[in-house]
Parts: C-alpha cells; structure tokens; sequence
C-alpha cells in the first residue's frame, strides 16, 4: 500500500513549520502544502533541500487576506479586505454570492506565488478546511485543472477509505450499518467528483480515516491495519511543536498530539510496512 502523509497549514505558524522540519528528518511525512498568505510561508525553501519532498498549495480562502487585489476579488473579502470565515464563505455560496471567476483568480495567484519560490517541485493542491470539495470553488478548481492539466498537478481526493477492525472500508448499499446514510450519499457523490476530475488532475485513490473520524486514531490503527497493495491513500494531519503560537480552534488541542504521534518511534516502525510516497511519485 502506498501511503502520503501530508501535513497542511505550512507557513500557518513557527510552531507549524518546525514541526515539519523535524518530521521530514524523522522520515515520517512525504509532504506539506503552503498557506501563501501566512506569515512564515517563505520559510518553504529550507525543504528545497530535500528532492524527495513534495510541496503542494493549501488554497486558502477562508482565513487571512487573498494575494489578489481586493478590486479583482470582491465577493470573496469582507469590509476590512479579510476572507470570510469558513461559515459565513460556504453561507454566502448557497446563496450565490460567492463568483467563482474570481475563486479562479485567487487560485491561479497563489499557485504563481508558490510556482515562484519553489518551481517545477509544486506537485499538488488541496484546500483549507476542505472547501474545494464544494461549490463554487470545486467548480474553479475543475476550471485550473482543465487549463494546467499537461502539468500533472496533484489533487486531494475527496472521498475517504475507513478503518473499521483492520480492514478497508467503503460506504456501499451493502454495509450500511456500519455508517449514516448521510455518509453513504456523500462519498456517492464524492466517488462522481473523483471520476470527474481524475480527468485533469493526479489524484490518490482516497483519504484514509478510521471510522470512528479521529485523526489520531487512523494513525494509532494503521499499525494492525491489514494491507490492500493495489490503494493509493492520503492520511492529511495538522501537526504543531506547541500551540502557544495557534489561535484557539476545534483543531488546535489536536495538533501536538499529532505531532507526538507522528515522531514516535512506534509510528516510524509501522511505517516500514507501506510505502510512504507524494504527488508526484503517483
């Protein structure tokens, strides 16, 4: 089984960036992605050292202020020129108040800005708290990848492979037991968007969860997990050295647990077993 294990938010914070740095040494990550409009992005180039690396964008739309100028994007920014929270952006996309020409806009001038500091090493995107899963911004992304496709850029598949007692599991109409209906008609249409845009874009065959949706856990059970060798999984995780430097979120007080994990030397034996791989290697 082949493995990525990707750690988002880079360039989010110091405590964020140092623990990548620490990881790549440890071997345990096989790449990062890159919030451009966060102030310790540049720090990006001290892992130019490694060519094995890879380095994605983390398309940001949803915190901090755009690399675009504010007249070029005006349904995307507030008052004070600032992205919109996550809940207020996906409130104003149901009501069509989000244009997706100018979502468009914002990717394609974070993708440069990262392209300009780290070339041809730019492998792939993905997308913070996940918004290029939805509408309109999976509708610019399909618009880039169409546009960039001879490029083979990389992109985070929305659909999620579970562990459940060791194995492999997908929602079907045949194990619905162990899952929602709700999570059953969501991965249906994440298993359409994956077809759709595996047109245009590198694209692993899913993410990998338990099933009980715990980070942690999916990385404590990967040890018993019984291997399918024909699956390409991304396992995204949010490390961070501390979280004194982290403004407080639902995912802050996970952060140093994950790194914790990610160093361990019992999470670097298991490792052994797969192939840890990135973007461009697929």
């Amino acid at each position: 089984m082949k493995v990525i294990i990707n750690v988002d938010d880079f360039g989010f914070s110091q405590s964020v960036n140092e623990a990548v740095f620490e990881l790549v040494e440890l071997g345990s990550i096989s790449s990062t992605t890159v919030m451009v409009n966060m102030p310790y992005w540049r720090q990006i180039i001290h892992l130019l050292d490694y060519p094995d690396f890879g380095i994605g964008l983390h398309f940001n739309l949803t915190q901090g202020i755009p690399i675009s100028p504010p007249s070029k994007i005006p349904t995307l920014i507030n008052e004070k020129g600032e992205f919109y929270s996550f809940s207020e952006f996906r409130k104003r996309s149901k009501k069509n108040k989000i244009d997706r020409r100018e979502i468009l806009i914002e990717l394609n001038a974070q993708f440069d800005l990262l392209r300009s500091v780290v070339g041809e090493r730019l492998t792939h995107i993905d997308s913070h708290q996940a918004t290029h899963k939805y509408s309109p911004v999976s509708q610019a992304v399909y618009l880039f990848g169409s546009s960039n496709s001879q490029k083979s850029i990389g992109l985070r598949s929305p659909r999620h492979y579970f562990i459940h007692k060791s194995k492999l599991v997908k929602p079907t109409i045949f194990n619905l037991n162990l899952f929602s209906i709700k999570r059953f008609l969501t991965e249906t249409y994440y298993n359409s968007y994956q077809k759709k845009f595996s047109k245009h874009f590198v694209m692993p065959d899913g993410e990998l969860l338990d099933i009980g949706l715990k980070k942690t856990t999916t990385f404590r059970n990967l040890n018993n997990l019984v291997i399918d060798k024909n699956i390409i999984i991304e396992i995204p995780c949010h490390p961070a050295t501390t979280i004194a430097d982290l403004p407080p979120s639902k995912l802050t007080d996970k952060r140093v647990e994950e790194y914790q994990i990610l160093k361990s030397k019992d999470f670097i034996e298991t490792l052994k077993n797969f192939q840890l791989t990135n973007f461009r290697k697929i």
